[in-house]
């Protein structure tokens, strides 16, 4: 049943699944609740899956990294935080390698420098700092809260580095704006033989050059992944491309590359470009991506709100009013925004 629980589908699989569990006198098997847990955070249904998490006699490392995780993934970073500290009081368990990374991705998401400290200085007394895991979510933590230095002390640290490491620290001064320290790291990285770039790495080298406007550098490692390394472009990478030639206002090049792609386009790629077009003031790019986005995505209702917002600020008010017309008559349900600040005494 372990085996089976990650298999079912999220709707209502699950939760019938659970009920036969129950029937069968399972569910106080920690490995079938943890399963149970894993499969209920991967549909969204958190409370089912602490509810399971809660009802489990003897709790193990591996059920509090599962309810720990799904809190994680499903963007509740404070809770998942509050079950870390419990872990760390609770009898008999101590977290290990893959709790203080799931912790350390929570502090990332909240860009809580104060907490990602604390943990670190848990890494420090815990010994388990040689742990290359540990060191390369602490360089992703330290990046993601602006701390670039303490990222790359943490890099320079570390006795032995994988691919993964590498990444993280390219990836740290990438999304901070200094894209040419993020090619120097990638250009260092090569010159290493015992770590090759893997698709990942690739990505957040074409993601500094794209954040840093380096658009002969982006053009220029494109066609060196695949060229020289035989990496085979995916998704993910055209996006980093179109999101480059938006942010530099090369929109008609980015809808060229968009028409020459091999794959075929999605979300994506026309959210990127819509994003860039809006910033740019570019109307006619913007009004194409954000059509192209609801042919993909119809039931997303803020779409329809940004096109007319498009249309609002190039003075087109009947369109405006006919696109609002559209919307207001389908009840749209809004999505609450959410805001955080911390308060560091």
């Amino acid at each position: 049943m372990a085996t089976l629980l990650p298999s079912f589908s999220c709707s209502g699989g699950s939760i019938q699944i659970h009920s036969f569990l129950i029937k069968c006198g399972f569910e106080s098997d920690i490995f079938v609740s943890t399963a149970l847990i894993d499969t209920y955070a991967k549909c969204g249904f958190v409370n089912s899956a602490r509810q399971v998490f809660n009802e489990i006699p003897s709790k193990n490392v591996v059920s509090w990294n599962s309810v720990i995780t799904s809190y994680t993934q499903n963007g509740n970073a404070q809770e998942a935080l509050k079950l870390f500290v419990e872990l760390q009081t609770a009898r008999d368990i101590r977290p290990d390698s893959y709790s203080i990374v799931t912790a350390l991705c929570s502090c990332a998401n909240l860009a809580s420098l104060r907490q990602g400290k604390e943990l670190h200085g848990y890494v420090y007394r815990a010994c388990l700092g040689g742990i290359v895991i540990v060191g390369n979510g602490l360089i992703h933590m330290y990046g993601k809260c602006g701390a670039l230095e303490l990222s790359e002390m943490v890099f320079d640290k570390m006795q032995e580095k994988d691919v993964g490491s590498w990444t993280a620290l390219i990836n740290c001064y990438g999304l901070n704006g200094q894209g040419s320290k993020a090619i120097s790291i990638f250009e260092k990285m090569k010159q290493t033989s015992s770590v090759i770039p893997n698709p990942v790495t690739w990505i957040a080298v074409l993601s500094a050059c794209s954040h840093s406007h380096l658009k002969e550098d982006g053009f220029r490692y494109f066609k060196e992944m695949s060229a020289d390394f035989g990496v085979k472009p995916n998704m993910k990478h055209y996006v980093c491309m179109v999101d480059m030639l938006g942010r530099a206002g090369h929109f008609q090049e980015a809808l060229k590359f968009i028409n020459d792609m091999p794959l075929q386009t999605n979300a994506q790629i026309w959210q990127a470009l819509l994003g860039a077009a809006t910033v740019q003031g570019d109307t006619a790019v913007a009004e194409l991506a954000a059509k192209q986005l609801i042919k993909l995505v119809p039931e997303n209702d803020d779409l329809q709100v940004q096109l007319a917002n498009i249309y609002a600020n190039a003075g087109r008010w009947d369109d405006v009013e006919r696109l609002r017309g559209r919307v207001c008559s389908r009840r749209p349900q809004k999505n609450p925004g959410i805001s955080l600040i911390q308060v560091v005494q």
